[in-house]
C-alpha cells in the first residue's frame, strides 16, 4: 500500500477499530485503597469507566451503564477529595474527559466533530460539571500559569501537561455554564479569567517549546504519549484559531522527530526516563509507537487505549511529508540528527513544600543553555544517538532529565535488536511498574557509527548506579564473537563491535596484556549483558553498514587496526568514520572530535536534513522529497 493509499484509508481503519469495540462488557478496575498514604489510587478505575464510556457514546448501545459508571465515578470523586487532586489519578484521564463533553453533552467548544446527539444524560452533566469546578478552583493555582517561566514545571513533564491542558479545558466548559461562569476560584478569579490566562500559558508554551527543543522527557517511548495526548485536546478544542494552528504545528514537529530517528516504528537517538528492564532493552511497545502507528497502518491489533482513543476521534492528521519520511526508509539514506535539549536545573530555584496535586519538587530549566546535545546517526540499517553533555554532578540536572537517560544502537530487522550501555540500577525506590532509576548514569560522545561512553562517578555525578554494563540482544543479533578485546555481532544489514577499555581504574585496553576488562552476565533468550569489571572503564561502539565492507572479516580487521591510546586521564581513540576522539576519563574537560571540543550549544536548535530551525527563533522548517512546510511560532 502507497503512502496516499495509507493516509486516505485513516478514517476507515479509526472507524472499524471503535466498531471493534462493539459488545465489550465494561470491566471495571478496581480502586487501591490507601495507596501509599495518599489516598486512594483512581487512575484505572476511572480509565475503564471513560473508554467504556467512550465506546456506549460512540457506538449508541450501553448508554445507560456508561452513564451509571461516570456517575459513580464522579461521585466518588466529590467525596473523596484527596482523590481528586491526587497527581497519579485524576488529570490522567483529563483528555477523555474533554472528549466525552465535547462530542456528547450537546455543546461543542470547537464545531467540525459532527453531531451524534446528547448522550451524556442530565444527571451525570450536572456531576461532571461539578467535578470540573472542584477540581480547577484548587488546580489552576497550584499548577501556575507562568508565562515568563514555561520552563518551569511542577512534577513530571507529562504530569504538568495533562494539569494544565485538563484545567484549560475545565475553564473553557466553566465559563460557558450559566451555574459556574461567575463562581470564583480559590484565588478570587473566575473561569473566564483563568481560562483567559491559560490560553496565553498555551501560546507561549509552543512556542518556547518549538524553539529550545521540544520536551525535556526526551524521546520517552511512554511518558511522551502521556504529554502528547494532550496537545491533540488543544489543537481539537481551542476557540482560538491562532492557539489551534501552533497546537497543529507542534504535533508536526513533533512526529517528524520522531519520523526521522525511527526504524520499523522503533525511534533511536538519546533519551531520558527509560525505566530499566523491558523498555531499555527493546525497542518496540512504547505508547508513542503505538500512536503514530494507527496513522502508518502498522498495528494488526483491534485494542483500543486511552491514547489510542484521542488519536482516532481527533481531527488532526500526519502531513504526508512527515508520514512519507516515516515510511521511505530506504530513500531517506546516511545522516546525522542534532537537536538542542533542556535539561539543566535553574539555579536557584528552591525545593518547596507542595499541595497533593504537586507531591514533587518543582523542575526548573536554565532557559540560555539547556545543556544536552542530542545527537543521532541515521542509516536504514541502524540508528546510533545519545545525549552529549559536561560530566556534571546530578545536583545541576533537573529530575525528569537525569532520570534515566538511555543511548546505543537498533538495528532494523527487529524490534527488539539493540546494543544499550547501561549502568546497573540500585535504587530501593520503586515506581508503579516496579521498575528502578537511575540518575545522571553516564556520559558519551559520538559522531556518526562511532560511540564512546563512560558511567559517571557514583555519589559526586551519578546516583543509584551500580554495575557499568553494555546489553547485546540475542533477537536480531548473531551470536558475539569475541577477538582481540572485542566483542563483535551482525544484524542483517550492519556489523557492530564493543570494547571497553581503560578508565580509572586501569584495565588494559583492547590487546594489551593483563586481564580480559570485561565479563558476561545473564545470558538468557533475549540477550546477555557484558559487563564491565573496571566499573569507570571507558566502553567503545563501533557501528558500520554491511554495504560498506566485504564481509564481516573485514569489518573487524578495520575495527582492529585502530589504535587506542590510553593516557592519565584520557583516552584517544580515531574511528571507523575517520574522526579523531579525546576522551576524558577523569572528567577534566568536553569530550574532543578532532582536535575541538564538543559544541554543545550549537545555533541550531534542530539540524538533520528533514529538520531545521535556529535556537530560539520559533521558526522550524520540515523537508522531504521537494516539499516544505514551515511551521511558525513566533
Amino acid at each position: 500500500m502507497n503512502t496516499e493509499e495509507i493516509m486516505a484509508r485513516f478514517e476507515e481503519r479509526c472507524a472499524g477499530r471503535i466498531e471493534a469495540q462493539r459488545g465489550k462488557p465494561f470491566e471495571k478496575e478496581e480502586i487501591e485503597w490507601d495507596w501509599n498514604d495518599r489516598g486512594n489510587f483512581t487512575r484505572k478505575y476511572a480509565h475503564s469507566v471513560n473508554m467504556y464510556a467512550m465506546q456506549a457514546f460512540h457506538l449508541g448501545e450501553g448508554l445507560d451503564t456508561a452513564n451509571e459508571a461516570l456517575r459513580e465515578l464522579f461521585e466518588h470523586y466529590l467525596a473523596h477529595e484527596t482523590d481528586l487532586y491526587e497527581a497519579h489519578s485524576f488529570h490522567w484521564s483529563g483528555a477523555l474527559y474533554a472528549r466525552l463533553w465535547s462530542f456528547f453533552s450537546g455543546i461543542r467548544l470547537r464545531q467540525g466533530f459532527g453531531e451524534t446527539g446528547s448522550r451524556l444524560d442530565a444527571r451525570t452533566r450536572a456531576l461532571m460539571l461539578e467535578v470540573m469546578y472542584r477540581w480547577a478552583k484548587k488546580a489552576s493555582i497550584d499548577l501556575r500559569a507562568d508565562t515568563e517561566h514555561i520552563w518551569r514545571f511542577a512534577n513530571s513533564e507529562n504530569h504538568h501537561s495533562m494539569g494544565v491542558v485538563t484545567v484549560w479545558f475545565f475553564c473553557g466548559v466553566l465559563k460557558e455554564d450559566e451555574e459556574y461562569t461567575d463562581r470564583q476560584f480559590e484565588d478570587g478569579r473566575t473561569a473566564w479569567e483563568h481560562y483567559v490566562m491559560w490560553s496565553a500559558f498555551l501560546k507561549a508554551y509552543f512556542r518556547s517549546r518549538a524553539a529550545n527543543g521540544q520536551t525535556v522527557e526526551i524521546a520517552s517511548k511512554n511518558y511522551n504519549a502521556h504529554t502528547v495526548q494532550n496537545w491533540y485536546t488543544v489543537y481539537d478544542f481551542a476557540e482560538d484559531e491562532e492557539l489551534h494552528r501552533m497546537a497543529g504545528e507542534f504535533l508536526d514537529l513533533y512526529w517528524a522527530s520522531w519520523a526521522e530517528e525511527q526504524i520499523d516504528s522503533v525511534r533511536g537517538g538519546g533519551k531520558t526516563r527509560i525505566y530499566q528492564g523491558p523498555a531499555s532493552r527493546t525497542g518496540a511497545g512504547g505508547a508513542v509507537d503505538t500512536m503514530v502507528n494507527l496513522y502508518l497502518d502498522r498495528r494488526d491489533d483491534m485494542r483500543v487505549s486511552p491514547t489510542d482513543w484521542v488519536v482516532i476521534t481527533s481531527g488532526y492528521r500526519l502531513p504526508e511529508l512527515v508520514v512519507r519520511l516515516a515510511l521511505e526508509v530506504e530513500e531517506r539514506g546516511a545522516y546525522e540528527v542534532t537537536q538542542r535539549c533542556m535539561g539543566l536545573q535553574e539555579p536557584g530555584l528552591e525545593d518547596e513544600t507542595n499541595p497533593p496535586l504537586v507531591p514533587f519538587r518543582y523542575n526548573g530549566m536554565r532557559e540560555d543553555f539547556g545543556g544536552f546535545l542530542r545527537y543521532s546517526y541515521c542509516t536504514p540499517e541502524f540508528v546510533m544517538g545519545t545525549l552529549m553533555m559536561e560530566a556534571r554532578p546530578r545536583e545541576d540536572w533537573s529530575p525528569v532529565a537525569a532520570q534515566n537517560r538511555w543511548q546505543g544502537v537498533i538495528f532494523k530487522g527487529h524490534p527488539d535488536a539493540a546494543i544499550v550501555p547501561e549502568c546497573l540500577a540500585v535504587d530501593t525506590h520503586l515506581n508503579l511498574q516496579n521498575h528502578s532509576n537511575t540518575v545522571n548514569q553516564h556520559w558519551s560522545v559520538q559522531k556518526k557509527g562511532t560511540l564512546i561512553t563512560q558511567k559517571l562517578e557514583t555519589g559526586r555525578f551519578s546516583y543509584q548506579t551500580g554495575e557499568s554494563r553494555v546489553w547485546i540482544s540475542s533477537k536480531g543479533l548473531s551470536e558475539p564473537v569475541e577477538r582481540d578485546g572485542w566483542v563483535f555481532v551482525e544484524s542483517g544489514g550492519a556489523y557492530a563491535g564493543v570494547t571497553v577499555i581503560s578508565g580509572k581504574g586501569g584495565s588494559p585496553a583492547p590487546g594489551q596484556s593483563g586481564d580480559c576488562p570485561h565479563c558476561w552476565d545473564e545470558v538468557d533468550d533475549d540477550g546477555r549483558w557484558l559487563r564491565c569489571l573496571d566499573d569507570l572503564a571507558v566502553i567503545v561502539i563501533e557501528v558500520g553498514r554491511k554495504g560498506d565492507y566485504a564481509d564481516g572479516e573485514a569489518f573487524q580487521g578495520a575495527v582492529l587496526e585502530k589504535e587506542i591510546e590510553v593516557g592519565e586521564g584520557k583516552v584517544v581513540y580515531r574511528g571507523l568514520g575517520g574522526d579523531e576522539f579525546a576522551f576524558y576519563s577523569d572528567y577534566s574537560g568536553l569530550p574532543e572530535i578532532n582536535g575541538e571540543a564538543i559544541d554543545l550549544a550549537p545555533e541550531k536548535v534542530y539540524d538533520s536534513p528533514f529538520v531545521s530551525g535556529e535556537w530560539g527563533s520559533g521558526i522550524v522548517s520540515l523537508r522531504y522529497g521537494g516539499e516544505e512546510k514551515v511551521l511558525e511560532f513566533g
